[in-house]
């Protein structure tokens, strides 16, 4: 073998390294998922046949369109600011884990909203692909073992 081929065979040995090395880390450091057992369904319409999510799309954009999303960054700012202070204040500790649960339950009725006004717009067929959809990916997911 010659000088070239096996300086191109050790670029793309390093770049296949590399690329599996950056999926391995994505992997783990995704955000943790969620427990909602609803989530999935936007991303399960794109199965349907085009002209289905055509007529579909609409009620999706509609439902999402009325519920503007909590800004809850703000929140977990004070709270971090909180447990960083040289004292901790209970009371306001208190108050801004209730903002911060308030601010999810707000998020996830709106969600749930919207999920009923889809579904609600499926035919059975529909219905009983997105409950196999949905119930192949676990509404629990197992926590990931941390080292």
């Amino acid at each position: 073998m010659s000088n070239r081929a096996l300086t191109i065979l050790l670029v793309v040995s390093v770049a296949a390294n590399f690329a599996l090395f950056g999926f391995v880390v994505g992997k783990q450091s995704r955000p943790y998922p969620t427990f909602d057992p609803t989530r999935g369904y936007v991303r399960w319409l794109q199965t349907l046949p085009e002209d289905r999510r055509d007529e579909l799309r609409p009620i999706v954009r509609q439902s999402k369109g009325g519920t503007r999303p909590i800004r809850l960054g703000r929140i977990h700012r004070e709270f971090r600011d909180l447990l960083n202070d040289d004292s901790i204040d209970e009371e306001k500790l208190t108050e801004v884990l209730n903002r911060l649960r308030l601010g999810h339950h707000t998020q996830q009725k709106a969600s749930h909203e919207a999920f009923i006004a889809f579904v609600g717009q499926l035919t059975t067929q529909e219905r009983l692909d997105l409950a196999a959809t949905l119930a192949s990916r676990p509404a629990h997911p197992r926590p990931r073992r941390r080292p």
